[in-house]
């Protein structure tokens, strides 16, 4: 009996139990769904983009080359800007720090950040833990409710 309660136990901790939590403090503008994104498929990044995609967004990874237009005169009002300006960032941190047995999914800690670039708030923190296949569908309904 303690042999099976044991398993038992070592399976249940093996399956990936995952947590994940989200904090909201705006809402994103509906009309003006383009946001950058880090380049690549890694961890978190591949549901973020396609639950994104789904939802109607346009994902940018490089806002382009950076520019310094203004006027020069008896003062000099210069400003930095990019070639594309989307409205919000999702800023993206990630570990893995195992597998998953017996799915061999990456376990990973990450934080999903959402910014808009015209306020400079932060909308959205989406944080959690555990397993990623288990995880895909926690991150994918916190972004649909951006």
């Amino acid at each position: 009996m303690k042999r099976i309660l044991v398993f038992a136990f070592t399976i249940l901790l093996a399956s990936g139990c995952g947590s994940s939590n989200v904090a909201s403090y705006g809402k994103v503008d509906s009309l003006e769904k383009t946001g950058t994104i880090p380049a690549g498929h890694y961890g978190v990044l591949d549901v973020m983009k396609k639950t994104l995609t789904e939802e109607g967004w346009t994902l940018i990874v490089s806002e382009g080359d950076e520019k310094i237009v203004g006027t020069v005169g008896s003062e000099v009002d210069l400003t930095k800007t990019h070639e594309r300006k989307p409205r919000y960032r999702f800023l993206v941190h990630q570990h893995a720090y195992d597998v998953c047995i017996p799915n061999g999914y990456l376990a990973v800690n990450y934080e999903i950040v959402v910014v808009d670039n015209k306020t400079g708030a932060e909308l959205t923190s989406i944080l959690g833990n555990g397993c990623l296949g288990i995880l895909n569908a926690k991150i994918a309904a916190a972004l649909r409710g951006l």
